[in-house]
């Protein structure tokens, strides 16, 4: 299977920002992020409404 393309949006971008306090988990959830290129399903996430929810860390990644 091929390597999907993920676009992180402007206001996801600028949201990023808040989390440059903890290092750790923004590198958790972008890393997350880009995982998502290559499996977009992954063990651990879970489908709700429009969504499929994955947590990352702290953090959740929609």
């Amino acid at each position: 299977m091929s390597r999907r393309r993920v676009v992180i949006g402007e206001a996801v971008s600028l949201s990023l920002g808040r989390y440059l306090d903890d290092p750790e988990g923004l590198a958790a959830a972008l890393a997350a992020i880009d995982a998502l290129a290559d499996d977009p399903r992954p063990a651990g996430s879970f489908h709700r409404g429009d969504y499929h929810r994955l947590r990352a860390g702290r953090y959740r990644v929609l």
